[in-house]
């Protein structure tokens, strides 16, 4: 009695083969958009913890704290409405983003008293912000604090809604409410005077509670 030998034969394995190429073909471009959406979404996360983080630290320490997008975390930084790099202070980090962060109870922390910082990285190289303002300012309640307090014209007055819009043009066009079939889901992360720090989709309803309406 002949028995059948196990295994695949060589036709089997390369039609084997074929489909898995045509699949892996078929998701590259899938995997490809997944990947630089994740972008901006680590990129806007970021900013918005670090506003939280301002926030929190304000109402903690019942003083200013600010938050600045600047262009690097070196010694020659400067504070950009399209920086992608950040810092959490309690003064002005303008020139000085390189300081020492400062450790609470411990005497002599170095101006700015760096809070935290972050540099961009090279995790999302595709990633451009735009922002109402650069620095934003929190006082003790919590609130948006306006320049004629916190000084150094960092901040309007009376503060205002301030935007930061999240997009990723390498990646291809933001979707919006009229085209939801563009590649990119930007973000906006929009601080009210109030102080309130949120996220929202700018391709949603305006009805819907992630939308930015």
């Amino acid at each position: 009695m002949k028995i059948a030998s196990s295994g695949f034969s060589l036709i089997e394995l390369m039609v084997g083969l074929a489909i898995l190429v045509i699949l892996l073909i078929a998701g590259v471009p899938a995997l490809s958009s997944w990947m630089q959406n994740a972008q901006i979404r680590n990129e806007a996360e970021s900013i918005q913890n670090a506003l939280q983080l301002a926030r929190a630290e304000a109402v903690r320490r019942n003083t200013v704290v600010r938050f600045q997008l600047v262009n690097t975390i070196e010694s020659g930084c400067a504070t950009s409405t399209q920086g992608t790099s950040w810092v959490v202070s309690l003064d002005n980090a303008t020139g000085a983003c390189d300081a020492i962060p400062m450790q609470d109870g411990v005497a002599g922390d170095q101006t700015p008293r760096i809070i935290q910082r972050n540099a961009a990285t090279s995790a999302a190289p595709n990633v451009v912000v735009n922002a109402t303002l650069a620095t934003i300012s929190f006082n003790g309640f919590g609130r948006q604090e306006s320049v004629s307090v916190s000084g150094g014209g960092v901040t309007p007055s009376p503060p205002e809604q301030v935007n930061i819009v999240i997009t990723n043009p390498t990646g291809g066009a933001c979707a919006s409410s009229t085209n939801q079939n563009n590649p990119m889901r930007c973000l906006n992360i929009v601080v009210s005077p109030g102080g309130n720090v949120r996220m929202c989709d700018p391709a949603l309803n305006l009805l819907d509670t992630q939308g930015c309406g």
